[in-house]
């Protein structure tokens, strides 16, 4: 289209059923009663992965701190609840940093015990169920991992490739969703970081695959002009995109593209995690010294922290697409007749929530297949046992051999020679 006749004669809004189809945006408006008419319809495959992505990851670092604690400490926990209700934290933040942690105090050589309500929920979780979850869990969030880095750069490359074509409106579509599977991705990649460090191959390989991610990430934000703002000409928004690059960022799209990239950028995610983890040995150090108490005060306070911040950016990031999607929040915006075929669906619809099948299926077959080595290894401990018992009851029940009486007559000299000692012995077993 020739930009000379932007932004006044751009025409009606065309239906792309690709990036904005049914398949992928659609709830009914009566499961939204709390919230505008405009989340009626949102990504039913987005936010469905989204959740099951962080229901995967809450899941794995619950199993994965469960672990660390046999059933016997559990227990007692259980049972010395009382002993939390007697800390009384202190009263300003200084005496906190400076007195809390780095006091003269043997150092920790026991686990942290976990916080009142990660006990509890200990109890309902037996040692054995919570390692079957730690390893089934893994292969469904590698498998969420790549599809999200896929569906990203999918979306990202199919709008470059339509660059000449594609409208504002479905471009900042397009990098509202980037940001999304992005910001998934970079969810998933804090809960394998241990598991990638075992090789240097796959954490290259997986670094490589967000940083593609991210660049194609950057360069859909700073292309996207943002027009859902009533002040920010939303006629414009059925314009082709690269006509739009001539209008500046407005003050939303400025704001929501550096929140974006704060929260997008994998290497604030993993400064973030790798610096608390060096902080969390850093305390445990021998020199520097802490409680066991403070040492749980500290995890917790950082884990509520950094979950709270994930789940208001992910449900944010939920609430922001749904907005820009609706054609309504777009004050004069002229929407051609056939705009309502994007609600039809089809192969483009149907396949990406098909493929949200998968790794739930790795992570079932995961489970199933941990489960039966722990029952053969219990069957295998149970007849170890059995053998080591019947073969303790075989030595208690061997017979004791009665040695037959013998008679010696040792002669005047009192003595008896060796050899005539065996030849007496030999005739009274026969």
């Amino acid at each position: 289209m020739n930009c000379s006749i932007f932004p006044d004669n751009c025409g009606e809004l065309e239906p792309n059923a690709d990036i904005a189809g049914i398949g992928v945006s659609f709830i009914p408006s009566n499961l939204c009663t709390l919230a505008d008419e405009f989340l009626a319809q949102v990504y039913v495959s987005f936010i469905a992965s989204a959740c099951i992505t962080l229901v995967a990851i809450s899941l794995k670092f619950v199993s994965h701190q469960r672990t660390k604690y046999p059933d016997r400490m559990v227990a007692q926990w259980i049972e010395d609840l009382d002993k939390y209700n007697a800390f009384i934290p202190p009263t300003s933040i200084a005496k906190r940093f400076a007195l809390g942690w780095w006091v003269g105090r043997p150092p920790l050589e026991v686990p942290v015990e976990p916080s009142r309500e990660m006990i509890f929920l200990y109890k309902n979780m037996r040692r054995p169920l919570a390692e079957a979850l730690d390893n089934s869990l893994l292969s469904l969030i590698i498998g969420l991992a790549d599809q999200q880095a896929v569906v990203a750069l999918a979306i990202l490359i199919a709008a470059a490739i339509e660059w000449e074509t594609i409208s504002a409106y479905h471009f900042n579509l397009v990098a509202s969703l980037a940001w999304f599977s992005s910001f998934t991705h970079a969810l998933t990649l804090m809960s394998l970081m241990q598991w990638m460090k075992r090789s240097m191959f796959l954490l290259c390989l997986r670094l490589s695959l967000f940083a593609a991610v991210f660049v194609m990430y950057l360069w859909a934000q700073a292309v996207a002009r943002d027009y859902s703002s009533p002040s920010g000409s939303p006629y414009k928004a059925a314009c082709p995109a690269h006509c739009c690059l001539s209008d500046g960022w407005s003050e939303f799209s400025g704001i929501f593209t550096i929140i974006s990239l704060l929260r997008v950028g994998s290497l604030s995610l993993m400064v973030l995690l790798i610096a608390w983890r060096l902080l969390n040995d850093w305390c445990q150090n021998s020199w520097l010294r802490s409680t066991a108490e403070n040492n749980k005060k500290f995890h917790n306070i950082v884990a509520v922290g950094i979950c709270t911040a994930l789940l208001v950016a992910v449900f944010g990031g939920i609430t922001g697409v749904a907005f820009i999607r609706d054609t309504d929040s777009y004050n004069g915006l002229k929407v051609s007749q056939a705009f309502q075929d994007q609600n039809l669906w089809g192969f483009g619809q149907i396949t990406p929530m098909i493929l949200l099948i998968l790794p739930l299926i790795g992570a079932i077959e995961g489970f199933v297949d941990e489960r039966k080595k722990q029952r053969d290894e219990q069957n295998k401990q149970e007849n170890e046992e059995n053998n080591k018992t019947d073969e303790e009851n075989k030595r208690q029940n061997v017979p004791l051999v009665t040695l037959p009486e013998l008679s010696v007559n040792l002669g005047e000299t009192g003595q008896i020679s060796v050899g005539q000692l065996q030849h007496l012995l030999r005739a009274e077993t026969r």
